[in-house]
């Protein structure tokens, strides 16, 4: 976008991380092909293709942009405190995915079973509802230890 000069008008930080942004993601998505596609990398390929390119490079922009504040490193961060900072986050979004993801299918399963096919009981499915709020109030709210625990 700003090779290209779509967003003329954004303020210095935002035009860099734009530019940081396209590369970035399109670097993150030729991994995830390539682990498609079998190539070796069994350390970490379970676990790189379970969020979108551009999802997982704003979180790794994110966490570097935070280390690089408000570390007191002169604007520096540490390689292997950056990537364990990076890891756990990304994990944590993967977990908070799948508890959405999940109760998501149970309330279709719910709406299945209200057309006929069989389901678990109300109760079970109000409380995973109850759930599904409970945790999307607290990303909303920034309250992720909060999150963990649940």
């Amino acid at each position: 976008m700003c090779e290209h000069k779509l967003a003329p008008n954004l303020p210095y930080m935002k035009s860099l991380f734009l530019g940081w942004f396209e590369p970035f993601t399109d670097a993150i998505a030729k991994e995830q092909e390539l682990i498609r596609t079998g190539k070796s990398r069994q350390g970490y390929a379970s676990y790189f293709d379970l969020l979108p390119a551009d999802k997982m490079s704003v979180i790794a922009m994110h966490q570097l942009a935070a280390m690089v504040v408000t570390g007191g490193e002169h604007g520096c961060a540490r390689v292997v405190t950056a990537a364990c900072m990076i890891g756990d986050a990304i994990e944590q979004d993967i977990r908070i995915h799948n508890i959405l993801e999940k109760t998501r299918k149970k309330k279709e399963k719910a709406n299945d079973s209200k057309n006929g096919v069989e389901g678990e009981s109300p109760a079970v499915m109000k409380e995973q509802e109850n759930l599904r709020k409970k945790v999307t109030d607290l990303i909303k709210k920034q309250k992720l230890p909060a999150v963990r625990r649940l």
